[in-house]
């Protein structure tokens, strides 16, 4: 039964991470990045079904990057650990709206470290809102940032954009 419970898990991350568009390219190179204090600390996932639990620490790294460590667990109760993802990160403005570039930091080898992207929000209560960009309407990959940053721009309000937003909770 628990491997069968692992397997659905790895599942519905894989199909998570599936539906996020990755790339190559950054959407602006770091040094465009502003920074979001806002974003520095515990958060934990409201919100998310199948009895799963989710959990992100996001640190300062430097004046411009945060380092992400964000690890999914089977259980709410924490007792089956699933994946631990480990990232760095930075933010980007776009007509006033807030874009993470994220890039898996995980591996050494450069095909397994793209980047994805999330439009991110604070609702008045402090809730911290994630929608990442899907690839449901990009059908190309972009060979610039400058490409890919122009698409996003001309298409930010296109609710075909995103995937299902995620929810997170600051930890005190």
């Amino acid at each position: 039964m628990r491997i069968l419970f692992k397997a659905t898990m790895v599942m519905a991350v894989l199909f998570i991470i599936a539906g996020c568009y990755d790339s190559e390219v950054p959407m602006a190179p770091v040094k465009d990045a502003v920074f979001d204090a806002k974003l520095i600390g515990r958060w934990k996932a409201i919100g998310l079904k199948n009895n799963e639990a989710a959990k992100m620490v996001i640190l300062k790294f430097n004046d411009r990057e945060y380092f992400v460590k964000h690890k999914l667990w089977e259980k709410k109760d924490l007792s089956v650990s699933a994946e631990v993802y480990l990232c760095r990160a930075y933010t980007i403005m776009v007509d006033g709206v807030a874009f993470c570039n994220v890039q898996y930091i995980s591996s050494n080898e450069k095909d397994k470290r793209p980047f994805m992207f999330f439009r991110y929000s604070f609702s008045k209560d402090g809730i911290l809102t994630w929608r990442w960009i899907s690839n449901d309407l990009i059908k190309t990959k972009f060979k610039t940032s400058k490409e890919l940053y122009k698409f996003i721009k001309k298409n930010m309000n296109n609710e075909k954009l995103y995937g299902k937003p995620l929810k997170f909770k600051k930890l005190i």
